[in-house]
């Protein structure tokens, strides 16, 4: 016979259906004395459309996570890069724009300076007319690049520009005339009162001496 359920062969002693599980309505049951025969339902199949469901939430929860951590990657990572990368790069510039002024300053003193000591130091026919002869001889060592081109005239001028610096009068009218006519000039100590030992300063009497060996040098020169 056939199984009424599913059409598939059926034997009379099979209580169940092998194919869908259905009970077999012509099987029977023997008994021998007071013992008696039980027959087990087969355990029903799970059906191929409930496999493939199985499967295909297993991918679909798979594939989320994956989408997920790609979203982690290619979203929030490259954000959190781009952010240190811009904090290096103004620190850097940052870092970069500040030893770029010290430079320029440093640069923009040392030029100053220079241009300061080319102009005190290049001798010409106007030298009698500047404010100064050497304006850093009471405060700065001088040396032989500070009196380039200067005459044995020009050196005795400078020499004694540190003594009228100090307040210095001159028994010379040439040179009293000469400082006479500078706005910075105030002559209040008498040559026989001026110490130059007690007023000058090391760097001015290193200076003094270093004036008079280069004018006599320059064969000396001696004001009226």
């Amino acid at each position: 016979m056939k199984c009424p359920h599913c059409g598939a062969p059926l034997g009379d002693s099979q209580p169940f259906c092998t194919n869908c599980g259905a009970p077999n309505p012509n099987a029977h049951s023997s008994t021998a004395g007071s013992g008696h025969e039980t027959v087990t339902q087969p355990a029903k199949r799970e059906s191929p459309a409930e496999n493939n469901t199985a499967v295909i939430v297993t991918a679909i929860i798979c594939a989320a996570a994956v989408a997920v951590f790609a979203m982690y990657f290619l979203v929030f990572k490259p954000k959190t890069q781009t952010a240190s990368s811009a904090g290096s790069s103004k620190t850097a510039q940052s870092e970069s724009s500040d030893a770029s002024s010290s430079n320029t300053s440093f640069s923009s003193n040392a030029s100053s300076g220079t241009s300061s000591r080319s102009s005190s130091s290049s001798s010409n026919s106007n030298w009698m007319n500047r404010s100064y002869i050497i304006p850093y001889s009471t405060t700065e060592y001088l040396s032989s690049s500070d009196i380039a081109g200067f005459s044995a005239k020009e050196c005795n001028y400078a020499l004694n520009e540190i003594y009228a610096r100090e307040g210095r009068r001159f028994r010379s009218t040439e040179l009293q005339n000469y400082f006479d006519s500078k706005s910075w000039y105030s002559g209040t100590i008498d040559p026989d009162y001026f110490d130059e030992n007690a007023i000058l300063s090391g760097v001015e009497q290193n200076n003094v001496e270093f004036l008079r060996d280069a004018m006599n040098a320059r064969g000396g020169y001696t004001p009226q």
